[in-house]
């Protein structure tokens, strides 16, 4: 048990929340969440609406989404995408996970500076049939990862009247850590 900022567990940055031992095989897991959930807008807290305590990630039989950290151990790793999971309604925030199960050997990553480096602006990664966004921090710096692997389209969107910025055509491997070239908004 704990509790656990999920809005600072991006690029690239992982929180262990269970460690043991396991015999057979794991399918599902099932995360319980406490009661004392808020979001924080513009340096405001509010508190989040949650209509199941519960959120569940399911491991497929080919084990793609499982990675091997050393000899009989498994890491297990899971996304909360909180631009799917966090909605706003009447003035209401609700949270209804969105989770993607993943490993880093058997999906995609890319990482990059996108500048100037205080606007943090977000980044979607995505093609015709899959989805992935991110949030570059203070200093440019962005990394998404959980991409099935293929062709996408990134699209970079500040705000401040800097304009959408899409870098296409980008091949995406599995295992494969893709570092984009250094992109500069412009206004």
């Amino acid at each position: 048990p704990g509790a656990y900022n999920i809005a600072a567990l991006r690029n690239g940055v992982d929180q262990s929340i269970a460690t043991g031992s396991l015999p057979g095989t794991i399918r599902k897991i099932r995360l319980t969440l406490g009661t004392k959930n808020t979001v924080v807008q513009g340096g405001v807290t509010y508190p989040l609406v949650i209509n199941s305590n519960y959120i569940y990630a399911s491991f497929n039989k080919e084990h793609k989404q499982k990675d091997s950290t050393a000899a009989n151990t498994t890491a297990l790793k899971i996304e909360v995408d909180l631009f799917r999971s966090v909605t706003l309604i009447n003035g209401v925030y609700y949270f209804k996970p969105f989770v993607k199960p993943f490993s880093d050997s058997a999906f995609a990553s890319v990482y990059g500076m996108v500048l100037p480096a205080d606007i943090k602006p977000f980044v979607m990664v995505y093609n015709t049939t899959d989805t992935s966004y991110g949030m570059a921090e203070r200093g440019g710096f962005y990394k998404v990862r959980g991409i099935k692997p293929g062709t996408y389209n990134i699209k970079f969107t500040a705000t401040g009247g800097y304009k959408d910025t899409i870098l296409t055509n980008l091949q995406l491997q599995a295992g494969i850590v893709t570092k984009i070239p250094n992109l500069t908004l412009r206004k």
